[in-house]
């Protein structure tokens, strides 16, 4: 109201959008943001993460390869084009993205569980369990790195070793409802019967509506 020409403004309006979910108002605000103050890694990553959450996933990744052009270094623009290429499931091209993202910011997690996920997806396991461990040490609270990196070996069919990473996790996030489910699972596949009823009667005290999950 009191300056239409405040970028800030603009911008800040299209984050609040974004957390609303409302992907197209965020980008009418995004681009007015543009429009007043020229282009910037910044916003056009938002820009980016906009067309991503309208599942415009090649307008998505155009946006935030604009972003890495502006600015090389810019970790998250490589990042979100990975993603976009993850959902359309273009592996190998998400891998090489996920990669530069994490040559720039080697200390964050989620860019290790995102490559971790593109190796498994590749068939390159090895390289997988590393990448999981790597994301485990960043951020152990992360309940998907521990499902994720124990689903590859109960894959295996090494039951013990997906065992083993579960409760790992269970160390680190002790009340989580999936957690017991799939170590139930787990455990079913391993012969340990009576064990597997301990954790599936915890898993149904703590959140009986997740049972649905077992069968997943």
């Amino acid at each position: 109201t009191i300056d239409d020409a405040f970028a800030s403004a603009h911008f800040n309006m299209g984050n609040t959008y974004m957390n609303l979910a409302a992907y197209d108002k965020a980008l009418a605000c995004f681009n007015k943001t543009i429009e007043i103050e020229g282009p910037s890694p910044e916003v056009y990553c938002c820009i980016g993460a906009a067309y991503e959450g309208l599942e415009q996933y090649e307008m998505g990744l155009k946006f935030f390869q604009k972003a890495t052009k502006l600015d090389m270094m810019y970790d998250e623009a490589w990042f979100g084009a990975g993603a976009c290429l993850e959902k359309m499931e273009k592996w190998h091209q998400a891998l090489h993205f996920f990669n530069k993202a994490l040559k720039l910011h080697v200390e964050n997690s989620e860019y290790w569980k995102s490559v971790a996920h593109a190796e498994f997806k590749l068939g390159n396991t090895v390289s997988s369990i590393d990448a999981y461990e790597e994301a485990s040490k960043l951020d152990p609270s992360d309940k998907e790195v521990w499902l994720n990196w124990s689903y590859i070996y109960y894959e295996q069919g090494d039951y013990t070793k997906a065992i083993e990473i579960l409760l790992q996790g269970f160390a680190e996030i002790p009340d989580d409802a999936e957690f017991f489910y799939r170590l139930t699972v787990y455990l079913i596949e391993a012969g340990k019967f009576k064990e597997a009823f301990n954790y599936l009667e915890n898993a149904l005290i703590l959140a009986f509506d997740q049972h649905p999950m077992l069968f997943e």
